[in-house]
């Protein structure tokens, strides 16, 4: 899976650089999230007065491919000097490399970088013996399948009389996430799952 950068080239916020993640990206001033935001999304913050508090969303699409789609902002969404008119992912506009953004004041340019890193699993009760996450292939641990898609990892509880949880380090403290077996969790680096018979750290290597 390719990862995606955005410049932003002029306006306000120019010399900034935003890195799209997994997930729901919201583009707008606002900087707190809002009561309709989507479950997991994110957001990036312009002080640009001509951009909409929530002015455009950045989607994936079912092939990993980011689509941009327009909000109800007042100023209009351009995608090289085309207005953006999709609101829904079916009917939005797919980004590629060299694409050039304008919202309201503030221009973009997306930069698609391949993806070289890999994913290692190393099971702490089995003297860190290594499994190589491969992408589109799914494995196999302690009641717990972990399905790689290139830069992202997700894990879901297979086995419902599994006491299982992700431990995650933010800030210095570690989050605690029970794994339900109607819930599937995307992995950071550094994550650890715990079973009681089962701790695995993910790791992401540059190769």
């Amino acid at each position: 899976m390719a990862r995606y950068s955005f410049n932003l080239t002029d306006g306000p916020d120019e010399g900034q650089t935003f890195q799209l993640e997994p997930g729901i990206t919201l583009v707008g001033r606002r900087d707190t999230a809002a009561d309709d935001d989507p479950p997991g999304s994110r957001r990036w913050v312009l002080t640009d007065p001509a951009v909409s508090r929530t002015h455009a969303r950045i989607d994936w699409d079912g092939k990993n491919e980011p689509v941009l789609i327009h909000l109800s902002s007042t100023n209009a969404t351009l995608l090289e000097g085309r207005i953006v008119t999709g609101s829904s992912i079916d009917d939005g506009q797919h980004l590629s490399h060299g694409n050039r953004l304008r919202m309201g004041q503030t221009g973009m340019e997306v930069v698609k970088e391949e993806d070289k890193a890999r994913w290692f699993l190393l099971d702490r009760h089995k003297d860190d013996e290594e499994t190589v996450l491969m992408p589109g292939e799914s494995y196999q641990f302690d009641g717990l399948t972990l399905s790689c898609q290139g830069a992202v990892i997700e894990v879901t509880l297979t086995n419902p009389d599994l006491e299982a949880y992700l431990l995650r380090n933010q800030e210095d403290q570690i989050w605690t996430t029970p794994l339900r077996p109607d819930k599937t969790l995307t992995l950071q680096d550094c994550d650890v799952l715990r079973t009681e018979e089962t701790k695995l750290v993910l790791e992401e290597r540059a190769t």
